[in-house]
């Protein structure tokens, strides 16, 4: 094997068994950023990738630099918001999809997202205030 070969061949099984302890590696760091600690754990984990330079842990920090205001899971806690997808999924289920799988319905795509606005505006009780704002705007014309 060719001496630029075998480097390669180095760096990625080092790549595959960085890899593999990546999860690891990130299971214990859940709860820190559960706790709202993100800046912690992406210190930590800034100082790992300069060590070795892994591109995958290159990705995990991009994206946690990316999604830093959303992990704050410690303070939407705080102020009564939802952690996790469940809700958001139930309300999916609840709100457009069961208006979209109507037997024999069509949709035009000019039609789908004011009828879907029109269905959140209900399931998110703003159906009055919205037709009264539309109202007195029109009035006032």
């Amino acid at each position: 094997m060719c001496e630029a070969g075998g480097a390669r061949a180095d760096r990625r099984a080092k790549e595959e068994v960085f890899t593999a302890g990546l999860f690891f590696l990130v299971k214990p760091r859940v709860a820190t950023v559960s706790e709202g600690n993100v800046s912690t754990v992406m210190e930590e984990l800034a100082s790992l990738f300069s060590e070795n330079g892994n591109q995958r842990l290159g990705r995990l920090l991009g994206y946690l630099e990316r999604f830093k205001e959303c992990l704050d899971y410690d303070d939407c806690q705080s102020r009564g918001y939802p952690v996790g997808s469940g809700q958001i999924e139930s309300a999916h289920k609840y709100v457009p999809h069961k208006r979209l799988i109507i037997p024999g319905a069509s949709w035009h795509p000019d039609s789908i997202n004011p009828m879907l606005a029109l269905r959140i505006l209900k399931a998110d009780d703003y159906w009055d205030d919205f037709w009264n704002e539309r109202n007195e705007k029109m009035l006032a014309a």
